[in-house]
């Protein structure tokens, strides 16, 4: 009834906070004393990728941009200091085009020749269209490319942390000052989506353990997206870095990431909360952008 859940609101504030400016919620008690909620977007102002990339500046290499914080600020994170990130959102909660833009924004700012992009995407859909990107070296979708992928990335971190412990060196960065750049040293983003499919396989479980715990001493960051939490994802919870949580349905998926019930409270599609290992939670809007500038963003990255 209106008088409870009014009551309610005013005792939990923080739950209904609107952050953001472009959207209005209203609630009122009607005439048979029942409590009404509305929420009405306005679609201006949209955050703009292109404000976004330009803001970071292109020489932050290896920063991906997730859009404005709800004081409006740009929000970004470095994938060389914390290079293992998780994403999670519920169908419609723009969780792909998060997970796009961040790909966007990192390629934008890192050329061909300092990094490699490789993807893994059972459901070949959600990064097709971003094939045409100059630093994507690798992009598989079935079970046994895949696991090859998973596998090769291994191989290739194993060869990396033999060649630091030759020549002496903490790890590939200081590798790369004291004696070569070349492909070889290269930063390596590994993108994978529907990560509870792929880690149902024991060796790849493994594997990605093993990339997660190791990635970091040699230049390999992970941007990886779930849309459902297993035993196994809890399994591996603890060796990401950052977490980024758009809307989601139940309080449990909530707090089995975040330690908190926020994401279950976020109302639009985009509206998301980063959390990392060394600050507190923030609230952010993503950004957006059309398909046709997109096409146009890879032809720019490509010149």
């Amino acid at each position: 009834k209106g008088k409870k859940s009014i009551d309610f609101i005013n005792n939990n504030p923080e739950k209904f906070n609107n952050s953001f400016s472009n959207l209005t919620i209203n609630w009122y008690i009607n005439d048979n004393d029942e409590f009404v909620i509305s929420a009405k977007y306005d679609l201006n102002p949209t955050i703009n990728l292109y404000e976004i990339i330009q803001n970071i500046g292109e020489n932050n290499h290896f920063v991906f941009g997730l859009g404005k914080s709800d004081n409006r600020k740009i929000l970004s994170f470095n994938g060389l200091l914390s290079p293992n990130t998780l994403v999670f959102g519920s169908k419609g909660s723009g969780n792909s085009m998060l997970l796009c833009n961040m790909i966007l924004s990192f390629a934008s700012l890192n050329p061909s020749n300092i990094v490699d992009i490789s993807i893994i995407d059972p459901t070949d859909k959600t990064f097709k269209y971003l094939s045409l990107l100059p630093q994507l070296s690798k992009y598989s979708y079935n079970e046994l490319e895949n696991s090859n992928l998973l596998a090769q990335f291994v191989n290739n971190i194993e060869i990396r942390l033999n060649l630091l412990k030759e020549n002496n060196c903490i790890d590939i960065y200081e590798y790369k000052n004291k004696y070569v750049d070349d492909d070889n040293t290269k930063i390596n983003l590994l993108v994978i989506n529907c990560l509870e499919e792929v880690i149902k396989d024991k060796n790849n479980l493994n594997n990605l353990i093993f990339i997660l715990e190791n990635g970091k001493k040699v230049g390999v960051i992970t941007l990886i997206s779930i849309n459902a939490i297993t035993d196994n994802i809890l399994k591996i919870k603890d060796l990401f870095d950052n977490f980024i949580i758009l809307k989601v349905d139940s309080i449990n998926d909530s707090n089995a990431l975040l330690d908190s019930s926020n994401a279950f409270y976020l109302w639009g599609n985009g509206e998301g909360i980063f959390k990392n290992n060394n600050s507190q939670i923030q609230e952010f809007q993503s950004s957006f952008i059309t398909k046709d500038k997109i096409e146009l963003l890879i032809k720019e990255i490509s010149k």
